[in-house]
């Protein structure tokens, strides 16, 4: 049985750290000019009974099919040390939050192909809620075969309190510009949105913060509770200029510099006088 190229490992490790993907978004991260055949192709040979390295769920023909790694995958990154990896079972696929979360795939994705960007280095909810932070992952990202084999028999997890939906540095002029992203697909509550300003401004206080909303509407109406939020906060520390808004059809539109505005006090709403 022919093995598999280091660069299949490596699209390996991408789909695991993101938990799960689409063909639509494998495609759209490795084979962005070629037809959707390929990725199906590639992505029908890493899951046939000879490579069995990941498995493809589908819970309608109305819906997309969902691809994880299997248990001898995840196991193979780790003993190949191409991945620092806490958990060799598959990940189990909740379909209440599948659209949420490949929109975020999606999100990321669009950043890592931004061309203002040098480079980008991400690491994903998923990854996080692992105990895998920045530190950890970058660490074991510059190490080499010998290195990493010891970093993993030593290093230990780091339990988060609440993570945002995806962390990255981004590479610009020589230097690396910290970024959080937070994708909200379903309303967030007033109270939520106090947790987010407490955990974003005690854990990532000089990371800018990327919020993507569903739609225009709901980037509208999130801008104002953030904003009243933070009024209500009485925070006096907080960097206003980090806080950015968009929703999700302009990210993918649209270059990065239009697509994110910072957040900004809601526009008081007008008396219109009754027609005489």
């Amino acid at each position: 049985m022919k093995s598999l190229r280091p660069d299949d490992y490596a699209k390996l490790a991408y789909i695991h750290s993101n938990r799960t993907i689409t063909f639509r978004l494998f495609r759209e991260k490795f084979f962005p000019d070629k037809s959707h055949v390929r990725a199906w192709q590639l992505l029908k040979l890493y899951a046939s009974k000879e490579k069995g390295y990941v498995f493809i769920e589908q819970r309608s023909k109305f819906e997309e099919a969902v691809v994880g790694l299997t248990r001898k995958a995840i196991m193979e990154l780790r003993e190949r040390q191409i991945a620092l990896v806490t958990f060799v079972h598959p990940v189990a696929i909740n379909w209440k939050h599948v659209d949420h979360h490949h929109r975020v795939v999606s999100l990321r994705i669009t950043m890592e192909n931004n061309p203002h960007f040098d480079d980008v280095f991400w690491v994903s909810d998923f990854e996080m809620q692992c105990g895998i932070g920045r530190e950890a992952k970058w660490a074991y990202r510059l190490k080499d075969q010998a290195g990493r084999e010891e970093y993993s028999r030593t290093w230990r997890q780091k339990n988060l309190d609440r993570v945002p939906d995806g962390y990255f540095e981004a590479l610009v002029g020589g230097k690396n510009i910290p970024f959080i992203l937070e994708y909200e697909h379903a309303r967030y509550s007033r109270e939520k949105v106090f947790g987010i300003i407490r955990g974003l401004e005690r854990d990532f206080a000089e990371s800018n913060k990327l919020f993507v909303c569903e739609t225009a509407e709901n980037a509208i109406k999130l801008n104002n509770l953030i904003w009243t939020s933070m009024e209500a906060t009485k925070r006096r520390t907080i960097n206003r200029k980090l806080w950015l808004i968009s929703d999700f059809k302009t990210v993918k539109e649209k270059p990065f510099e239009e697509a994110f505005k910072p957040i900004e006090k809601p526009l008081e709403t007008k008396s219109i006088p009754n027609p005489g």
